[in-house]
């Protein structure tokens, strides 16, 4: 007779344990929730902004206009000079295979 009431003592305890375990499934599922709608908001507002910020400002006078040729200018020597190295260094990595291979 006592083994039968320790066992329906620990029946309740399993039955708390899952009602406790599913309670805090509910809470993380809530949570999660709450964090994945805060990352999935877009994020427009500060493109916009900084959109807005960049087509506000006219060229006004001769001066700014060479400074943004100048700056296209570099712009282009730089993305050569990246170029050129980029394909510098391929042919000398394969000269070099091409050594190794004799």
């Amino acid at each position: 007779m006592n083994k039968s009431l320790r066992d329906l003592k620990i029946k309740p305890d399993l039955e708390n344990d899952a009602e406790a375990t599913l309670n805090m499934l509910r809470e993380v599922e809530g949570v999660t929730l709450t964090i994945n709608g805060a990352m999935m908001q877009p994020k427009s507002f500060n493109w916009s902004l900084f959109s807005k910020q960049m087509h506000s400002k006219p060229v006004t006078c001769e001066g700014e206009a060479t400074d943004t040729n100048e700056f296209e200018k570099v712009n282009a020597v730089l993305s050569t000079l990246i170029d050129y190295k980029a394909r510098t260094c391929n042919n000398m990595s394969t000269e070099n295979a091409q050594i190794e291979l004799e």
